[in-house]
């Protein structure tokens, strides 16, 4: 799941109270739109309209087509992260099969535990970078209410979103495996 920060609403009050300070200057309202994210940007985006809808709308039902999107943006980089852990950890775990496996005498369970391990460091390196392509994406997120977001159907779609998400993207990060030689192959290939 997304990295959520703790809530601290003294600490985000003063942060608001600095950007309305910074927003009086143009030279400084110029230089912060340079230097936003587009994850960044787009979650200040949502901030705002979901305080202005909340100012407008009363109800608190959430409809089937904003859960869905609710779904799709949690699950959309999850894709991105299975989809890479998933190929990493085949290539890797197979190279070290073919390699120190081999010269080593170590199990292919062995080389699969290393190629995991060198996957979840490549995840924690490429999670930025793929909340930033999904934020590039421009998916719509849909404009919730707090208490539209504490219901239990959103937290379900969020959860959905983000296990079919990882399904789909290991399945299609195994698609390495296509094109993968196998232990046997190598070997009679080296002799």
């Amino acid at each position: 799941m997304a990295y959520q920060p703790p809530h601290d609403p003294q600490r985000n009050l003063e942060a608001l109270e600095t950007l309305e300070q910074l927003l009086r200057d143009p030279k400084a309202t110029a230089r912060l739109s340079e230097v936003l994210s587009p994850y960044t940007a787009r979650n200040l985006t949502r901030a705002i309209e979901c305080v202005q809808r909340e100012s407008v709308q009363a109800g608190v039902e959430a409809l089937d087509p904003e859960l869905r999107l609710v779904a799709l943006q949690y699950g959309l980089p999850f894709v991105g992260f299975g989809f890479v852990d998933n190929a990493v950890m085949i290539l890797a775990g197979d190279y070290i099969d073919l390699t120190l496996g081999i010269s080593l005498g170590i199990s292919s369970m062995a080389a699969a535990g290393i190629g995991n391990t060198i996957s979840d460091v490549a995840g924690l390196g490429l999670g930025g970078v793929v909340e930033d392509l999904c934020a590039r994406v421009g998916l719509q997120a849909p404009l919730l209410t707090l208490e539209q977001q504490r219901l239990k159907q959103t937290r379900a779609a969020k959860m959905m979103g983000s296990v079919i998400g990882v399904t789909v993207g290991c399945i299609l990060g195994m698609s390495p495996l296509l094109f993968l030689e196998t232990r046997q192959e190598h070997e009679a290939a080296m002799e």
